[in-house]
């Protein structure tokens, strides 16, 4: 782990932690919970932002898009210990942003104050709100779907956020 963070802290550029989902094997998770890592891609052509992914159980398919883009991928070797997330929170302690759909990373992140940005569906979660904001984690940014199953609102306003 800390031969990762040593690398995040000599990039030059800022460095966030992109998630797209959780456990595949959640059937709400499908829905509610994840968009498909081919929406990323003009995140991951941003050339100011390194970034990071510590998601576990990613397919080929999504392993070969992260290794076009030259995206850090260490889902494979982090928290494969006793303890669950330990590795995840190092890493996110040591990063400027982490990027995620609703997941147990936007938790971790956002309740040890580092700069979380909530990718939600139209049918997220109650604690969400409907609101810009909530009151569970009142410093995360909260981007929405404007459209059912449709991530190009987000995904837009993620890359116009990125750029400032």
């Amino acid at each position: 782990t800390q031969t990762i963070i040593n690398k995040i802290k000599n990039n030059t550029n800022k460095t966030f932690i992109f998630n797209w989902k959780g456990n595949s094997s959640n059937s709400h998770d499908k829905f509610n919970r994840m968009l498909e890592l081919t929406h990323a891609i003009p995140l991951f052509k941003l050339t100011n932002i390194n970034w990071v992914v510590i998601t576990k159980n990613i397919t080929a398919d999504e392993h070969t898009i992260l290794k076009q883009y030259n995206v850090n991928y260490y889902g494979d070797i982090l928290d494969n210990g006793i303890n669950c997330f330990e590795d995840s929170v190092s890493i996110i302690q040591n990063v400027d942003g982490l990027i995620s759909t609703d997941t147990s990373l936007v938790h971790l992140s956002a309740n040890l104050n580092v700069n979380t940005i909530v990718l939600l569906t139209t049918g997220c979660e109650w604690r969400w709100t409907k609101d810009n904001t909530t009151n569970w984690y009142p410093n995360s940014i909260l981007m929405r779907q404007d459209k059912f199953n449709n991530w190009n609102n987000v995904i837009n306003d993620l890359l116009i956020l990125l750029d400032k």
